[in-house]
């Protein structure tokens, strides 16, 4: 499925779009497993629910713009752009569906496995304890000293590193 079918599917074809054009154009590059989440496909339709409703009661283009602006207002999807007004933002709405529908086995958006990361490496980070970062510290100072073609002025900064992390590590015990 190509970008452009994507982004006329999401469209769709009738008196008032589904995704307005500029949402469209943002939720296109979705990948194809990416729409066919659970919480991908509950976005679209709510959106569909919302659409059968305004052609039901014969709403017009700006009332159904007002009830989409409404939905983004529920879900505080804007964000502000850099003169400083504020704009829907998709990508928050859709991280709210998919914070509310989203199945643990399902597919994961790049950004929450890059959070989800980002957590793991300070957890371990946390369980190695600080006296052996220390520790480790000096040894590895102890072998940049060693070095033949050091600098004076380097050697001694590294020795006074050295002595400063021997000291805390002292008080540590």
């Amino acid at each position: 499925m190509s970008r452009k079918s994507r982004y006329n599917a999401l469209i769709g074809y009738g008196r008032l779009p589904l995704f307005f054009p500029p949402e469209a154009r943002e939720l296109s590059h979705i990948s194809r497993e990416g729409m066919g989440t659970r919480y991908f496909r509950r976005m679209v339709n709510s959106r569909r629910a919302l659409l059968r409703n305004a052609e039901q009661y014969d709403w017009s283009l700006t009332r159904y713009k007002q009830e989409v602006d409404n939905l983004y207002s529920d879900r505080n999807a804007y964000k502000q752009d850099s003169i400083g007004r504020f704009r829907k933002d998709v990508w928050k709405m859709l991280r709210w569906y998919e914070e509310s529908y989203r199945m643990p086995d399902e597919y994961e958006s790049p950004w929450r496995k890059k959070i989800k990361t980002k957590a793991e490496k300070k957890r371990t980070l946390k369980k190695t304890s600080r006296r052996q970062l220390m520790v480790d510290l000096i040894a590895e100072i102890n072998r940049q000293l060693v070095k033949p073609d050091m600098g004076e002025w380097r050697k001694g900064q590294l020795e006074a590193q050295k002595n400063h992390l021997e000291r805390l590590l002292r008080e540590l015990k």
